[in-house]
Parts: structure tokens; sequence; C-alpha cells
């Protein structure tokens, strides 16, 4: 489903994790003051996608 969301819009960024999961590498519930190295990632490149002019 990635994928065929991705290539509706043109405006969209498909960001691949190696290994990852649905819950980049996280828990329900998640406990942790710090969140997980992938959930980081798409943290920061989620914020720099809503950032961007498009």
């Amino acid at each position: 489903l990635a994928l065929e969301m991705n290539q509706w819009n043109p405006h969209s960024k498909l960001l691949t994790i190696e290994g990852g999961d649905h819950t980049f590498g996280g828990a329900h519930p998640w406990e942790k003051d710090v969140l997980p190295k992938d959930a980081r990632r798409v943290v920061q490149e989620t914020i720099e996608f809503l950032k961007s002019e498009r």
C-alpha cells in the first residue's frame, strides 16, 4: 500500500527502513523517555517533509 500511495502523489516521499517494522522499533505502550532509533528517524524525516516547500 505504501508504494501505491507514493505513486498517487508526486509530492510524496517514501522512506524505507531496512529491517523496520510497524512500530519502528518500539512497542505498545512505549514507556521509555527516548524513542528507538528507527522511530526517531521517522519523526525527523516527517518534520523535514512537513517543513519543505512542495
